[in-house]
């Protein structure tokens, strides 16, 4: 111990170590949360949703349509989107307070009867030029 506090490392310890937490520090005031539900239009939760933020920080929502992604201070591009929905883009500005955003998405408007998936695509009911014999196809 003697040598470390004759040749001033212990002094340099402690500056580099108060230096690294108000670093710290200082990002953590600045960043901000934004946090919400992700719901269809009828308000149920959507599990497994994608939030991302200017392209880049992003999350899935849990079981119940939560998310929270932390952000710093500014303006930013949110983009929420779940299969079968209509991806929805807000835009938000965060100065000084933690923002909750809620979201319900819409339904896509393409039906499940007019897609038919094929071994190189998919394509849908109308564009199929073909005959198909769904019976034979399923028993197969």
């Amino acid at each position: 111990m003697a040598y470390f506090a004759k040749h001033n490392y212990i002094p340099m310890f402690r500056l580099h170590l108060v230096a690294c937490l108000s670093l710290f520090l200082l990002n953590s005031v600045n960043a901000q949360k934004l946090s919400g539900i992700v719901s269809d239009a009828s308000g149920s939760p959507l599990p497994g949703a994608s939030v991302v933020a200017d392209g880049n920080n992003g999350q899935f929502t849990d079981a119940d349509g939560n998310y929270s992604l932390n952000l710093s201070t500014g303006d930013h591009r949110v983009v929420f989107s779940y299969i079968g929905y209509v991806a929805q883009t807000q835009s938000v500005t965060l100065d000084g307070g933690d923002v909750v955003l809620n979201i319900a998405l819409a339904e896509d408007a393409v039906l499940i009867e007019d897609v038919v998936v094929v071994g190189y695509g998919v394509q849908r009911k109308k564009e199929v030029t073909t005959s198909l014999n769904l019976d034979e196809d399923l028993h197969e």
